[in-house]
């Protein structure tokens, strides 16, 4: 092989291996920013000059053209100087953004770290087989994990239930399953604390699960002061129902004869409630409504309460104020339900014939009209000083005949199903 020929074959591979350097340099460039760029920019340039450069150079001495090798050689080497100025001015800026991104991290680290350990809620990372593999201050503390290697360890359901395996409504078997959040509230009696668990999933790059984050919380002090108020609650509503009652009694022993009245009217207006798939709190209300709904007879003269013969007018007029005498003595009591409203709307009618205020349909609550249709049916079912019983019959067949015009017909209606059906 001549010495020409193994020249075009030395500049061939070269010109392979500065091609194959260009092809990477592009790509860097592609991905560079900022005051990168425009370098890689001149890098690129300057590989290609040099791929030229080269190759003329050396066509120079292969075809022994009447160039001046001495200019060819000094311009290779002013660029090859500046080829090395440029690559080791961009290494420097390399070393320098990749110094400050590691800073930046590093704080960064240190700051959620920092932020990480000063949460008071547990805090615990699990890997997918249930490991704990990290955990902030207050979950070590609290469920008593030890270091290995950096890192807490054990299994998250023996740390929070004493378990060997995941309990029933586990929250991260169910995030597990769904890859959604899940939260539940438990009182672990392994801990003695009432705890708000809530498991997230931890996905990877790829999206793929990779484990779960669990967030806990101590609700032991609110859910203690949930029972105190509940059980504060249920004494209230005790000593409620017994000031009621008493209230009952006391408009009673002044109509001797309606004894009981309230009582039967109260049972049959929340049954019928019921019937019509009220709210247990509106059932409950309409009842104590009901217990004392004929509270304002106490100002009406007891003479006229039990006379055994039919009223005068102005002795009915005087009966009549007891709705409004009723509404008077309990509007300032604060009761959970509008009981006051229902004592002064019992006697009205949906048409607006009824009393105090000639209200009509759904300007009355309807507590109202259902409390209208029991105090009617138990009224004309029992005895009156100035009339016998007319029987359940026709307290039927009143409300059956006056539905939609004085009476609600869906309390009506789930009336008579009571009697008729049920």
């Amino acid at each position: 092989m001549t010495i020409k020929n193994l020249s075009i074959l030395m500049i061939l591979i070269g010109a392979i291996f500065l091609l194959l350097s260009f092809l990477p340099a592009r790509n860097i460039w592609r991905n560079v920013s900022g005051p990168l760029r425009w370098k890689w920019h001149i890098i690129l340039y300057l590989m290609g000059f040099f791929i030229l450069g080269y190759l003329f150079y050396d066509l120079i001495l292969i075809s022994n053209l009447p160039f001046r090798v001495e200019l060819v050689t000094g311009g290779v080497f002013l660029g090859g100087a500046f080829f090395v100025y440029i690559i080791i001015n961009i290494s420097q800026s390399t070393i320098a953004a990749q110094k400050n991104a590691e800073e930046t991290i590093a704080l960064a680290r240190d700051d959620w770290e920092s932020t990480f350990d000063t949460v008071t809620d547990m805090i615990t990372v699990h890997d997918l087989n249930f490991n704990i593999v990290r955990a902030n201050l207050s979950a070590k503390s609290i469920l008593g994990l030890r270091l290995h290697g950096g890192l807490p360890s054990g299994k998250c359901f023996r740390c929070y239930h004493g378990t060997e395996a995941p309990p029933s409504g586990c929250a991260s078997c169910q995030s597990l399953q769904t890859g959604e959040p899940s939260t539940v509230e438990i009182f672990e009696s392994y801990l003695n604390r009432y705890l708000e668990i809530r498991a997230m999933p931890r996905f990877g790059r790829d999206r793929q699960m990779v484990g779960l984050i669990h967030v806990v919380r101590d609700i032991t002090e609110r859910k203690q002061a949930e029972e105190a108020l509940q059980r504060s609650t249920e004494r209230l509503h005790k000593a409620l129902g017994a000031t009621v009652h008493c209230i009952e009694a006391l408009v009673e022993t002044r109509d001797p004869y309606t004894a009981g009245h309230q009582k039967k009217v109260a049972d049959l207006a929340g049954a019928v409630a019921r019937e019509m798939e009220l709210p247990d709190d509106q059932v409950e209300g309409l009842r104590m409504a009901s217990l004392i709904h004929d509270i304002g007879k106490i100002s009406v003269p007891a003479e006229i309460l039990s006379k055994p013969t039919k009223l005068t007018d102005i002795e009915f007029s005087m009966i009549k104020i007891h709705s409004q005498s009723g509404y008077d003595i309990l509007k300032n009591v604060e009761f959970s339900w509008p009981i006051a409203r229902m004592v002064l709307e019992h006697h009205e009618r949906i048409n607006g014939t009824g009393y105090p205020n000639a209200l009509t349909g759904e300007r009355l609550l309807i507590e109202s009209r259902i409390l209208a249709v029991a105090d009617v049916v138990e009224a004309m079912a029992s005895y009156r000083p100035y009339r016998p019983a007319i029987g359940i019959d026709a307290a039927l067949e009143e409300i059956t005949k006056n539905r939609d015009s004085l009476y609600d017909p869906e309390a009506v209606d789930a009336c008579l199903r009571l009697f008729k059906e049920k």
